[in-house]
């Protein structure tokens, strides 16, 4: 019996031992996680859409990014797109992903298409100079409507900030739903910088009958300091 026992610990102390070896094996020459990025489509921008103009006045405010996201709930992604026009205003776009991905960036890209187009109420007026324009500096999607279940088709809303705190708001078809000035910046455009814009898109109730939440925030900074405020700096720093 004693013998038995000690040809079975053995039989067991070269399982384990293989075993072990067997998943040092596997890991060693397990597959490497790679990732590799190719373009899938292209847009190419028309002669209306040019920022020659807008680059000429040297405005140093950048557009916001794309947006790709499902406005519809219908589970197919959506490009929404800030372009500036060669009038002087913003086009803001939906462009429709292409179905089938490409294979190999040897073949021809496909072109998306513009699902929706409008021109926004923002941009260069007549008469006014372009370094005081209202220009769209922060863009968010997100729903209203909280989530109740599963066959609940929610639609996403479309909310972009401009450089002088005005908020406007699209429904998923481009239709203006509204439009607010939160902060007066008339007379006060050359005297800030902007740093930073934000927004975000919540459904959420801060007060009985809301129909969700929309946070906006921003950060400025003073372009230049005047001869006040120099001089107060300079006997502040003399005591």
């Amino acid at each position: 019996m004693k013998a038995i026992g000690e040809t079975l610990q053995t039989v067991k102390v070269k399982g384990v031992a293989t075993l072990g070896l067997c998943l040092l094996i596997a890991f060693l020459l397990r597959p490497q996680d790679s990732y590799k990025l190719q373009p899938s489509w292209v847009k190419e921008r028309s002669e209306s859409e040019t920022q020659e103009d807008f680059d000429a006045y040297n405005i140093d405010i950048q557009l916001p990014p794309p947006v790709i996201t499902d406005l519809e709930s219908d589970g197919v992604n959506e490009v929404v797109l800030i372009l500036h026009n060669s009038g002087g205003q913003f086009n803001l776009e939906i462009l429709a992903t292409p179905e089938t991905p490409v294979a190999s960036v040897q073949q021809t890209l496909p072109h998306v298409e513009v699902r929706k187009e409008v021109v926004m109420p923002i941009g260069k007026r007549k008469h006014q100079k372009f370094d005081q324009i209202s220009v769209p500096v922060a863009m968010a999607t997100g729903y209203l409507e909280e989530y109740q279940s599963m066959v609940q088709v929610r639609k996403q809303v479309i909310v972009i900030v401009t450089s002088d705190w005005r908020v406007l708001c699209y429904d998923h078809e481009l239709n203006l739903s509204w439009q607010k000035q939160l902060i007066n910046t008339h007379g006060t455009r050359g005297r800030y910088h902007l740093k930073a814009m934000g927004a975000l898109v919540l459904p959420l109730q801060l007060k009985k009958n809301d129909k969700g939440v929309i946070i906006v925030g921003g950060s400025y900074e003073h372009a230049t300091h005047d001869a006040e405020e120099l001089r107060f700096v300079a006997s502040y720093g003399d005591h």
